[in-house]
């Protein structure tokens, strides 16, 4: 049979059209169909557009309460990316921190806030490409509200194209051009609708608010007043008199056991000692349990100069730094323009269990050394004349009835703690100013007689 090449021709053609048919017809059902999907799918598109603006909202919030740098955008992508709950547990916590702090608008927290407040595994590992992403595009991708087609495949050739060849590379190319919404074309969001609801850009992110218990401003009020009711209150009490009386009474008998005779200058700042002692005792313990409460320095109480300044200036340096040291926390230095107290002249020593100690009183001046005055006219009673004469002159500088000087302990130093309540509350100088301040001079020695 001879092979007829019209007949071949007829037939060829006749199938290839019905080929290249069928393949426009299925390309043209593709894209209708990815065409209908898109109308179903911007819904949910732009539900999670909302939730993700939403998340990159909260997310800016937190930046503007953090303190500036990589690490604070790190921190809220972390959080971003451990969901929705993170982000916005995240703002509640710093809106908080910055509440107690008293923050003043446009002022951030201090790297101490935020660690008080939030808990959060080391995060310098991110993904710096996460980091330099906008906040918005981050919230996009993690909250399944951006997407992105996968590529199309290579143009078919002239011929291929006139056969049929790529009819659906073509649909595909179209939906991936035509723009729809947020940027994104028919093709993008029929992509983000069929990934995950939730995208975790950073692997095992979590956020986790502390517990714990964090000493603030408000707190350091209440610190301060409490642990100086403390100290004023036992000072003034009864059994601090006791105590004090028990102290002198043992100053006194290693004093006559030893023949040494004592001022009334140096039993009183023995009985000023004790005192001291015991109230810095009561006011130990009210530190002791501010310390054990907080104690390390995302607590606060360790770094809130002010709870500082209060234990120093109340119990001194030395024991400020001895507390520290029990919680490994760095000891207090003098500032620059800080210098310690001078030291005070030594008290005679208490004596020892085995009754050893020598006592070296105190050098002072002594009344005899002061040249005395005539006594006050009429001892204690007389012309009211003359005895107001004498009074301007010498009152609470001599003695009314021998007429010798009246000699006082030496002005304290400068600052150091504060005592009494009120209006009241006096450094040990203001104290010795108040009783002392009009008739004598820093040394204890009258004032000169004013004729």
């Amino acid at each position: 049979m001879a092979f007829d090449k019209n007949a071949f021709m007829a037939g060829f053609f006749e199938q290839a059209a019905s080929g290249i048919a069928e393949k426009r017809e299925e390309a043209r059902k593709y894209k209708e169909q990815e065409e209908r999907a898109y109308e179903r799918n911007i819904q949910l598109i732009q539900q999670r557009d909302m939730r993700a603006k939403q998340a990159a909202s909260l997310g800016k919030q937190a930046l503007e309460l953090l303190p500036e740098g990589m690490d604070s955008q790190a921190m809220v992508r972390n959080a971003m990316a451990s969901g929705m709950t993170g982000v916005a547990d995240l703002v509640d916590a710093l809106k908080q921190a910055a509440q107690d702090a008293r923050l003043r608008p446009g002022q951030r927290l201090s790297v101490f806030d935020v660690e008080a407040a939030i808990s959060m595994p080391r995060i310098a590992a991110i993904d710096p490409s996460l980091v330099d992403m906008s906040l918005e595009e981050f919230s996009r991708k993690t909250y399944g509200a951006q997407g992105t087609a996968a590529p199309v495949e290579d143009e078919p050739s002239v011929l291929g194209r006139l056969f049929g060849v790529g009819a659906r590379e073509q649909a595909k190319r179209e939906l991936r051009e035509a723009p729809a919404f947020g940027g994104m074309s028919i093709a993008d969001v029929n992509a983000a609708a069929r990934q995950a609801e939730f995208n975790q850009l950073i692997p095992n992110a979590v956020m986790t608010i502390t517990d714990t218990d964090v000493f603030r401003k408000n707190d350091a009020i209440k610190f301060s007043k409490e642990v100086r009711d403390a100290y004023d209150d036992a000072k003034t009490s009864k059994a601090a008199e006791d105590f004090a009386e028990r102290a002198v009474r043992r100053l006194l008998d290693k004093a006559d056991k030893d023949g040494v005779e004592l001022s009334e200058e140096q039993i009183d700042a023995k009985e000023a000692e004790a005192l001291e002692t015991y109230a810095k005792a009561a006011a130990e313990k009210v530190i002791n349990v501010y310390a054990y409460q907080y104690p390390d320095a995302s607590g606060g109480f360790f770094t809130n100069e002010f709870a500082q300044k209060t234990i120093e200036d109340l119990m001194g340096m030395e024991f400020a730094n001895s507390l520290r040291d029990d919680y490994d926390m760095p000891a207090m230095t003098l500032k620059p323009d800080e210098e310690p107290e001078p030291e005070l002249p030594p008290m005679p020593e208490e004596p020892t269990e085995d009754g050893e100690e020598e006592i070296t009183p105190e050098e002072e001046v002594a009344p005899q050394d002061i040249p005395a005055v005539d006594p006050r006219p009429g001892g204690r009673r007389g012309f009211a004349g003359e005895q107001r004469d004498w009074d301007r002159k010498y009152k609470g500088k001599y003695d009314p009835v021998t007429g010798e000087a009246i000699i006082v302990e030496p002005r304290p130093a400068e600052g150091g703690p504060v005592s009494g309540r009120g209006r009241n509350k006096k450094t040990a100088a203001q104290q010795w100013d108040a009783k002392y301040g009009k008739t004598h001079n820093p040394d204890g020695t009258p004032k000169a007689v004013e004729e």
